[in-house]
């Protein structure tokens, strides 16, 4: 491995994951990440929905250049008309936020019930 392998990255990853409130109208999904990719939010770098095969778990995984990227995706969620839409087709079950993020980042994020795991050691590879 490289001598870099060990130092610390900017990236913060969130892992949500819920249950599925009802039947799910997947259409909505397309219109989030529609909506999420058309945001002013240059470092979100990944927002991706993925279901479990019946249809009742939901994951959506999120990766950042950084904490300000992270913080800025939460402060636009919480403005965005599909919050309510969302809180009516999922329930949170498990919410990890893995990086190393500053204290304002971790403000905005009070109240998600979230797990914050700092940054240990690892590698990426660009593909």
């Amino acid at each position: 491995m490289s001598e870099d392998s060990n130092n610390s990255n900017s990236l913060v990853t969130f892992i949500l994951q819920m249950n599925v409130k009802g039947d799910l109208d997947e259409s909505w999904i397309n219109r989030s990440v529609d909506y999420t990719y058309n945001l002013n939010e240059p470092k979100t770098l990944r927002f991706e929905w993925f279901l479990s095969e019946d249809k009742t778990k939901a994951t959506l995984v999120e990766v950042f250049g950084d904490s300000n990227g992270a913080k800025t995706r939460v402060e636009n969620l919480i403005a965005s008309p599909l919050i309510a839409e969302w809180l009516e087709r999922f329930e949170p079950t498990n919410f990890h936020v893995f990086g190393n993020i500053n204290q304002e980042t971790r403000a905005v994020l009070e109240g998600f019930n979230a797990t914050f795991h700092n940054y240990a050691s690892g590698f990426l590879k660009n593909f």
